[in-house]
């Protein structure tokens, strides 16, 4: 499967659950719907910090989809999605959509050995438990007070969590060595994906922030 593939699926997802979400709440809450510009503007944000983070890093590694760097668009899409519905309140929706990506990757390699479909399986639930749990912290620390640098937070734990999915099998046969570097690639996919979301995601949070305040302090004028 293309990137560009996955990369339909989440967002045709992740538009359902947006007008699944406010279908279902518009009736008990008038002025619902107007977050859903609000959504769609954060998701955009959030992807193009991720593939800007990885065109720096990478250049045009990022369209070879054969290729680790091309989950700039993939993963970047996931955790996207995820941090923008948690962020305005919609953590079902993104468990939701989190479960749907895990079945997706898994259905990619459904025809394959089962030990492989079994160690991307263990890839795929681990990542996506990873940026939900990312995402949790994220909004944490937002309600703790937290407005500017959450995004320098991000990279790390994504690296961090790109490690931890990476199974031991994957690493049979290689050297020391080669470990070593392979890990630490990884890692490094993994800050330029989460700073790049998280950049993206804080910057329309910034904007919201002040927006808001200015038109409170003309409305106060």
């Amino acid at each position: 499967m293309s990137a560009a593939t996955v990369i339909a699926v989440l967002i045709g997802g992740l538009f359902f659950l947006f007008v699944r979400t406010w279908t279902l709440g518009v009736r008990e809450q008038e002025g619902a719907l107007l977050e859903i510009p609000l959504a769609v503007v954060m998701f955009a944000a959030a992807m193009a910090g991720s593939v800007g983070a990885g065109w720096i890093a990478f250049r045009a590694g990022i369209f070879r989809f054969d290729m680790p760097p091309a989950q700039v668009f993939t993963t970047g899409a996931l955790m996207a999605g995820v941090l923008t519905l948690t962020r305005i309140g919609k953590v079902v929706p993104a468990v939701s959509l989190s479960a749907a990506w895990v079945l997706y990757q898994v259905g990619t390699v459904i025809r394959d050995d089962w030990s492989r479909v079994a160690m991307h399986a263990t890839w795929s639930v681990v990542l996506a438990i990873g940026i939900l749990l990312i995402a949790l912290i994220w909004d944490l620390l937002s309600s703790r007070g937290v407005r500017l640098g959450k995004f320098l937070l991000s990279g790390p734990l994504l690296g961090g969590v790109y490690m931890a999915a990476a199974p031991v099998t994957f690493l049979k046969g290689i050297s020391p060595d080669g470990v070593m570097r392979s890990l630490l690639l990884t890692f490094f996919l993994g800050i330029v994906i989460g700073d790049g979301v998280g950049l993206g995601v804080e910057l329309v949070e910034l904007l919201r922030t002040w927006t808001g305040r200015r038109t409170v302090g003309e409305a106060g004028g």
